[in-house]
């Protein structure tokens, strides 16, 4: 490799630590505030609506979960070969912005599986991993931590089943409920969605699955990186192996059959690169590529529950008055398009004029102190920006 590359690979590399070690530190200071905005939103919204916006948004957070038990869908396949095409044609350097888009594409497939974003996921590894354990960790307390987070993630998914009385109902917009409800229904159980097959109650779903003629993984779930641990002469190790905001829960099937391969050949590795089982060389990943991805994916900031919830209401009002003016009966939560929402990120929004009261006002506040803790310089992050 030339000088030149090997410096600017070395640049881009503290670049991307930097801005995960600042998106991690702001998001510390956050704390949750479901049930608070709920109180609020139904101060200017039907209740029923705020309920339903709620429940629609765990439904889709949950369905995320599950589908990551399936092998990829063609329509992902086709995002991903579309982006492999187009870094071809860029020559692996200075991607213009169809390409950035096509990333941005995938990010919205993958923001509900993100440990930043889903707030199941968020909440379980805030359970099983101490603010001192993200900002230094090792290779070590990484696959230590996979399990625990897993085992808190089915207690949490199972306690909500039982408050809010989840059922099939709540699901059966999703276009694929027929196939994911099985792992859906496992999860509501309080089962694991496993790494591997030597859980034996996860063996039998996927043995289920398989013999309805569902197209399911070899292995089970694992929470992978977007920038591997040790690639870049291992820097991101100790600063990233535990930052949520870098880990994604995929399926572990292996081979160029599963998300994982997927991820790391079309985002990360020169045309013709292969993975192995072991794995990939560190070496031969693309930093250009891989600060597009976290760019997209993580450092747009995780949009607050009030936001979310009320985006969800806005979509519903908007179908609802469509609907009416058409005559058409469809379901609303059909048109939620939740990848987009979550990564619209909060910005500079302020309260709509249906949320201007003092709590909420102070919830905003807090948020905005707590940006100001460590917030990444505008422009800072992506290709071209």
């Amino acid at each position: 490799m030339k000088p030149k590359d090997t410096n600017k690979k070395a640049d881009l590399s503290k670049k991307i630590l930097r801005e995960l070690s600042s998106i991690l530190e702001i998001d510390l200071e956050l704390t949750s505030e479901s049930e608070q905005v709920v109180k609020t939103l139904k101060q200017y919204y039907d209740e029923d609506l705020v309920d339903d916006s709620r429940r629609t948004f765990k439904a889709l957070m949950i369905a995320s979960l599950a589908r990551s038990v399936f092998l990829p869908r063609e329509s992902l396949k086709d995002k991903y070969d579309q982006l492999s095409h187009l870094r071809d044609r860029d020559g692996y350097k200075q991607y213009d912005e169809e390409t950035r888009k096509a990333v941005q594409e995938i990010a919205e497939e993958y923001v509900p599986v993100n440990l930043y974003h889903n707030p199941y996921l968020r909440r379980a590894f805030r359970e099983a991993v101490s603010p001192d354990e993200m900002r230094s960790a090792t290779s070590s307390l990484y696959e230590t931590k996979q399990s625990q987070i897993r085992t808190k993630l089915a207690k949490l998914v199972k306690d909500d089943f039982e408050e809010m009385g989840l059922t099939k109902d709540d699901f059966d917009f999703l276009p694929d409920i027929e196939t994911i409800w099985p792992a859906i229904e496992y999860m509501s159980q309080g089962k694991e969605l496993a790494g591997t097959t030597k859980n034996e109650d996860f063996k039998d779903l996927l043995k289920y699955l398989k013999d309805s003629g569902a197209n399911v993984g070899k292995k089970g779930v694992a929470f992978h990186h977007i920038v591997w641990k040790k690639a870049f002469d291992g820097i991101f190790e100790e600063k990233a192996a535990l930052n949520p905001a870098n880990l994604i829960a995929l399926n572990d099937t292996r081979h160029g059959e599963g998300d994982h391969d997927l991820l790391h050949q079309a985002g990360s590795y020169p045309k013709g690169h292969k993975l192995g089982s072991g794995g990939g060389k560190f070496s031969d990943m693309d930093p250009e590529i891989i600060i597009e991805q976290i760019s997209n994916l993580h450092l747009k900031e995780r949009v607050r529950k009030h936001y979310l919830y009320e985006d969800i209401i806005k979509s519903s009002l908007e179908h609802r008055a469509e609907a009416k003016k058409s005559g058409a009966d469809s379901d609303w939560r059909t048109e939620v398009d939740i990848g987009r929402i979550m990564l619209s990120g909060d910005g500079d929004r302020k309260p709509s004029s249906k949320a201007e009261n003092k709590e909420f006002e102070k919830l905003v506040e807090k948020a905005n102190r707590s940006k100001s803790v460590a917030q990444p310089k505008k422009g800072s992050a992506g290709i071209g920006k």
